[in-house]
C-alpha cells in the first residue's frame, strides 16, 4: 500500500498524472475580437470633408443611363478644368446638362473629394 501511494505521489510530482487542466481565462487574457486598436502615429478615420462648390461651363457630359450622369467636365471662370464622377443621381439629367452645354449656360456643382477623384453630389442650374 505504501508503494502504491509513493508511485502516485511520484506521478503527480513529475506531471505524468494525466492532462493538465485547461487554463482559466480572465478578461485580461481573452484576445479581443473587434478591430485592432489604433497604432500610435497611424492615420485615424477622419470624418468626410465638407462638400464644396464650383460653377462653370460644361465641356463634357457622359451618361450612365437616361437619368444619371457618369462623368461631368467643366471649366470655371478662372479657366481651370474640373472632372467629376458620380455615385448615383445628382438632381439633373444628362440631356438637361447637354442643353446647358449647347446654350452656354453655367451649372453649379456640389462635390466632395474622394480617393483620387472629385465626386459630384448635386448639379444645379
Amino acid at each position: 500500500m505504501l508503494g502504491l501511494a509513493l508511485a502516485v505521489l511520484v506521478l503527480l510530482l513529475t506531471g505524468c498524472a494525466g492532462p493538465a487542466p485547461a487554463p482559466t481565462l480572465t478578461p485580461a487574457s481573452i484576445p479581443p475580437t473587434g478591430p485592432a486598436p489604433a497604432t500610435p502615429g497611424a492615420p485615424r478615420n477622419e470624418t468626410p470633408a465638407a462638400p464644396q462648390q464650383v460653377r462653370g461651363m460644361i465641356l463634357e457630359v457622359a451618361a450612365r443611363n437616361l437619368t444619371e450622369v457618369a462623368l461631368l467636365r467643366l471649366r470655371d471662370s478662372q479657366g481651370r478644368e474640373w472632372s467629376f464622377t458620380t455615385q448615383g443621381p445628382v438632381g439633373i439629367t444628362p440631356s438637361h446638362l447637354r442643353e446647358h452645354q449647347v446654350f452656354g449656360q453655367s451649372v453649379l456643382v456640389t462635390y466632395t473629394e474622394g480617393p483620387g477623384q472629385l465626386v459630384a453630389q448635386a448639379v444645379e442650374d
